[in-house]
This record gives structure tokens, C-alpha cells and sequence, in this order.
């Protein structure tokens, strides 16, 4: 099995080399993006500043109920009970940020997830995960070797002949609502507030941080594609966010601005989120698969 795994992977970064030397070359002349993103630039999202650390404090009330719920983490309990703590404790999370979106944002909720169409948003992170994973991995695996050794609770509880039910909430906890609850939040909230810190021209201090603006009123960014700074923030954000991994902020950054650009491109979440899903799944599986 693990000789066939690694003939996989062989490929599968051959594969990526190939489609990443075309990335570069169709980026160079900025036609890639051509198919997927809109043919107007749209404007920035309308939330301020202060809603990603909002959201931030939702994050960390999931996990809190979790263990007031169930108490703390414990190696003695059953590593099936653990992992169900941790599905529900990100799962309070996910949902209550959803509400949050649904109810204060609705446009940016529904563009969030319906600006392209499926098949177009399978396209861009089908071309993401192909060309691009490799490349994270590679560096990840680097990093993981010359900087510091990669360590991560999740995986470590797999590691440890895991039964199906520890294996399926450690799989809903990883590959689903671990993507979706990061990416509302880095790439959804704390882009799309500096993307509408990037739009404003004149320091106006309520709209700056609570995003108010009248409905006639237009963005005075509105026509022009966003800067890409802010695509660099809150990758370092999601990095910092990831520092109790060892070196994995590293190639986290790389991910995490690859991931910036596809959003500020296509105005959608759902490319960045299955590409994260991907990444999640692709590391539980090689842990299942190698574990004794």
C-alpha cells in the first residue's frame, strides 16, 4: 500500500510541476483568470473591521462550550468521545459564523457561495489542488525536515490504530468544517474587511469599522480590481493562526496567499474552500494509510 501511495504522489507532483509551469505562463499574460472571474470588477465586500474580531471570539466560544460540555481534553478518554467533542465545538463555531454572514450579510453570503457557478468553482480548485498542493507539500515537507518537525493533535490521534467512529468525527471535524469555518473567516471576513479597508479613500471612522454605507452610495473603489495587499495580510494572519504546528505557517503563508488570489479574482469562496478540504483530507489520508 505504501509503495502504491507513493507511485501516486510521484505522479500526482509530476503532474503539478506541469500544470504550474502552465499557471505561470498564463498568469505572465493575465488570461488565466479570464474564464472565472467576473467581467467587472464588483465592489468590495461592505463589513468593517471589527467583524472579523467578531468572529475570532465565535472561534473560540465553540471550543469553550465544548468543554464545558464535556471538560477537558483527557488522553485517558476515549479517543472517539474526543473527537466528537471537537466536531461539536467547531461545528457551534461553523454554524454560528454562517448565521453571523447569513443574517447581517446576505449579499455577501450568497455571492460568497453562488458567484460561480459549480462547475467553475470545481474547475479553478481542481487547477488549484493539481498545480499548487504539490508545491505546498513539497515545501511543507522541506521545512518539516531543516526547520522544526510538523505536529499536529488531530493526526497524532490517527496515528494510533483508530476506530471508525474516532476516524469519522476526526474526518467531519478536518475535511469538512475545518475548511469551511477557516475560509469564512480568513478569506470570507478578514479579506473582505481589508479589501474595504483598501476602498476607502477618506478616513471615516464608523464606516471604517462597522462598514456602514447608505444603500445609493457606491464604493469609491467601485470599477477597480482590489489591491493585493490585503491578499498578503491575511495570509500572515492564517499563518500566525496555525504557530502551535511547528514550521507549518510556512507553507501555510504560500497556501494562504494562493488562496487570497482566487477570491480576490473570483469574488467566491467555494474554490478556496474545496482546495483547503482537499489539503485536510490529503494529510489524514497519508496518516491513516502509514499508521501501523
Amino acid at each position: 500500500m505504501l509503495d502504491s501511495l507513493s507511485f501516486a504522489t510521484m505522479l500526482w507532483h509530476v503532474a503539478g510541476l506541469f500544470v504550474l509551469a502552465w499557471l505561470i505562463r498564463r498568469g505572465a499574460r493575465g488570461s488565466i483568470w479570464r474564464g472565472v472571474e467576473p467581467a467587472e470588477p464588483l465592489p468590495p465586500p461592505g463589513f468593517g473591521l471589527m467583524v472579523p474580531p467578531l468572529i475570532f471570539v465565535i472561534g473560540a466560544c465553540g471550543p469553550a462550550l465544548t468543554f464545558g460540555l464535556f471538560g477537558m481534553p483527557d488522553p485517558a478518554r476515549l479517543p472517539a468521545t474526543t473527537a466528537a467533542a471537537a466536531a461539536l465545538g467547531q461545528g457551534i463555531s461553523l454554524v454560528t459564523t454562517l448565521l453571523v454572514a447569513a443574517v447581517q450579510f446576505p449579499r455577501e453570503t450568497r455571492d460568497w457561495f453562488g458567484r460561480l457557478t459549480p462547475g467553475r468553482s470545481i474547475m479553478v480548485a481542481f487547477v488549484l489542488i493539481v498545480g499548487c498542493l504539490p508545491l505546498v507539500l513539497r515545501l511543507h515537507q522541506f521545512v518539516s525536515v531543516w526547520l522544526v518537525p510538523y505536529d499536529h493533535a488531530t493526526l497524532a490521534a490517527l496515528r494510533d490504530a483508530p476506530s471508525a467512529a474516532t476516524i469519522f468525527w476526526r474526518l467531519l471535524h478536518t475535511v469538512v468544517m475545518t475548511p469551511l469555518f477557516e475560509e469564512l473567516l480568513y478569506r470570507g471576513f478578514v479579506l473582505g474587511a481589508l479589501m474595504r479597508l483598501a476602498a476607502v479613500r477618506t478616513f471615516d471612522l464608523q464606516r471604517l469599522l462597522f462598514g456602514d454605507r447608505p444603500s445609493d452610495e457606491k464604493p469609491e473603489a467601485a470599477g477597480k480590481r482590489a489591491p493585493f495587499w490585503p491578499v498578503l495580510i491575511a495570509a500572515l494572519l492564517f499563518a500566525a493562526a496555525h504557530a502551535n504546528q511547528g514550521a507549518a505557517p510556512i507553507p501555510l503563508f504560500v497556501l494562504a496567499v494562493l488562496l487570497g488570489e482566487s477570491v480576490r479574482r473570483t469574488g467566491s469562496l467555494m474554490p478556496a474552500i474545496l482546495t483547503h478540504a482537499a489539503l485536510n483530507l490529503h494529510g489524514t489520508a497519508v496518516t491513516l494509510l502509514v499508521a501501523p
